[in-house]
Formats: structure tokens, C-alpha cells, sequence
């Protein structure tokens, strides 16, 4: 018995987002970070491009001692 292909085609474009300026920019920052700019799914590199490595923040809290 053979099993069907289901994977499914992801057709749109994430729209690439740039954080931060460098002074050539009008800016203050060193470097930029750049998110965005996916044609396919996240981590599903094998149906199409992503050209900038993924960019996690984040807020560490501390708990409260009083």
C-alpha cells in the first residue's frame, strides 16, 4: 500500500525587516539585524529559501524575593 505525498507548498514571502541603522545609515548601532525574507515554512529549508539565520529575544525575569 502506498502512502500519498502530503506535504503542502507554501507560496507567499515574509517581508524582510531591518533592526537597527549603522552610522553610514544615520544610525548608532555597529551592525544591523535583519528577520524575514522566508518563502517557506519555518525550518522547512528542502521547499524553499531562508536568508537570514532565525533571531531570538528574549526577557529573562527574575523572581521576586521580597
Amino acid at each position: 500500500m502506498e502512502i500519498a505525498d502530503v506535504r503542502e507548498k507554501w507560496t507567499n514571502r515574509i517581508n524582510v525587516v531591518t533592526i537597527g541603522a549603522t552610522r553610514e545609515q544615520g544610525g548608532t548601532r555597529a551592525r544591523t539585524v535583519s528577520v524575514g525574507g522566508e518563502t517557506t515554512l519555518p525550518f522547512l529549508t528542502f521547499e524553499g529559501e531562508m536568508p537570514n539565520r532565525p533571531v531570538i529575544a528574549g526577557l529573562a525575569q527574575l523572581p521576586q524575593l521580597f
